[in-house]
């Protein structure tokens, strides 16, 4: 589990709507570990209508 209370990780991965809202939007993030490095592979946002 992950906690957004005291950092700017969702904000990082551009999950908030807009900065004045500050709000998190649904959707999913995979990350990928690579000779000891992590690299952003793929996100992307869930919406109305999705098969998530």
């Amino acid at each position: 589990m992950y906690s957004r209370s005291e950092n700017t990780f969702v904000e990082d991965l551009e999950f908030t709507k807009t900065e004045e809202e500050n709000r998190p939007l649904p959707g999913i993030t995979k990350f990928l570990k690579k000779e000891g490095e992590i690299y952003l592979h793929h996100r992307t946002y869930f919406g109305s209508g999705d098969n998530f």
